[in-house]
């Protein structure tokens, strides 16, 4: 409650504590007390915010806007936090696609692709994916032969699918690491070794063709030597016979498998001339005496004798003939031109006379007949077994029909030519080993 020095009725000075005033008697108590009630507290106010100036600089002047300045962010952190970002994105990729190319390219993968080019019938599917000796890339061109064997030989063409699924690094077919792919992943090739071709002929001023491309030779030449991819080709030889021009040509099938291969190619040469000498046994003692040994050791009574011409030669063939064979040295003999071919013959002759035993082409390379209508077989460490049966014969031409281990059937014609199982489709030779 608040003090009261003047008296509200007459004015005069009155005491602190007076309850009415000494002057006009007016009741100072209840004057008092009636300014309680009617009073309000007044609010106290609020303490203003200090603030502080220290770290203002500039002197703002009454009336100016401010504009709120936001604190500056530092830009070190995002400097290095981008390019860490980036290289971990980077890394990340090429882990991963690292990781997917050693499983896309890996040796398993290429070899399922290299069996499929490999073996097409397309010759620029197959120049996708082999190599020469000499570790080169070969032409398309170059390999239509090879194409073409594999359309008329389904048994090769399996042979060679095998052969390739066994990646094996030596031997006749090879599967090797040839280059890069993008500069990290082994890239595998199929190897292709050629195969030297042998050709001779009794023919003067020959010229040789493989499929009607001349072959270049130096001089009067009737023997030469080249090498060739497997496949199948044709040849042809041009030459004289005496005073006849002769144009003999045949086809060739050359196995991934062989080594090499002799081609012979032989004219029917005139008749040699014969020079009669007549012995007189009257007027020469001698040849009496040497024409009655003759004459006791022979069955005929004639003295004529018989001289050939220089330089006849008494093997020479009475027709004209070509041939090839494999590396034996009694092949020579044998034309395998004119041997049939014909794998969809059948009837009821299933007889395997000559057949059963042990045949080969080389140390490597062996095939066995045997007596319980079963068969095996061995190429350069590679194995083949399963059963046979005769289901066409006549005399000494045969198809045999062949049930892989695997369930592949096939039928291949041979025929047996002094003491030889020639496979007549391949041009395969076989000799007999007593074992």
């Amino acid at each position: 409650m608040k003090n009261i020095d003047f008296c509200p009725n007459c004015g005069e000075k009155i005491p602190n504590d007076a309850e009415f005033c000494p002057n006009c008697g007016f009741n100072m108590k209840e004057y008092m007390a009636s300014l309680n009630i009617n009073e309000e507290p007044e609010p106290s106010p609020e303490p203003e915010p200090k603030i502080d100036n220290s770290n203002i600089s500039e002197v703002v002047e009454f009336g100016q806007i401010i504009e709120e300045k936001k604190p500056k962010k530092t830009k070190k952190k995002k400097r290095f936090l981008i390019p860490l970002l980036i290289i971990g994105i980077v890394l990340v990729i090429a882990g991963g696609t690292y990781a997917g190319g050693l499983l896309y390219f890996s040796r398993s993968h290429q070899i399922t692709d290299l069996v499929k080019k490999a073996t097409s019938t397309n010759p620029k599917e197959i120049s996708e994916v082999v190599i020469n000796s000499d570790r080169e890339s070969i032409k398309a061109s170059e390999l239509k032969p090879l194409a073409r064997l594999y359309s008329d030989s389904p048994r090769t063409l399996k042979l060679f699918k095998n052969k390739i699924e066994d990646a094996p690094t030596s031997g006749d077919v090879q599967v090797v690491s040839e280059g890069k792919i993008f500069g990290i992943y082994p890239r595998y090739r199929v190897l292709l070794k050629t195969i030297s071709f042998k050709f001779s002929t009794n023919m003067d001023q020959p010229s040789f063709l493989i499929d009607n491309k001349a072959i270049e030779l130096l001089g009067d030449k009737k023997s030469f030597s080249e090498k060739r991819l497997p496949g199948k080709y044709t040849l042809r030889c041009i030459g004289k016979a005496g005073d006849d021009k002769k144009d003999l040509n045949k086809e060739l099938i050359v196995s991934p498998f062989e080594d090499s291969k002799n081609i012979s190619f032989k004219a029917k040469l005139p008749e040699k001339k014969k020079e009669i000498v007549k012995n007189d046994n009257k007027s020469n003692p001698e040849t009496i005496k040497k024409g009655k040994k003759d004459s006791q050791s022979s069955s005929s009574s004639s003295s004529t004798r018989v001289f050939y011409d220089e330089g006849d030669d008494s093997d020479t063939d009475n027709n004209d003939s070509s041939s090839d064979d494999s590396s034996d040295s009694d092949d020579n003999s044998i034309d395998m031109s004119d041997l049939p071919v014909n794998p969809d013959l059948r009837n009821n002759n299933s007889s395997t006379d000559g057949l059963i035993g042990h045949w080969e082409q080389s140390s490597k390379t062996t095939f066995n007949f045997n007596k319980d209508g079963t068969y095996s077989g061995t190429a350069n460490g590679s194995t083949v077994s399963g059963k046979y049966k005769v289901v066409y014969r006549d005399k000494d031409y045969l198809n045999v029909q062949f049930n892989q281990s695997d369930g592949q059937t096939v039928v291949e014609p041979f025929a047996l030519v002094k003491g030889h199982l020639i496979e007549t489709n391949l041009k395969l030779n076989w000799h007999r080993v007593n074992k």
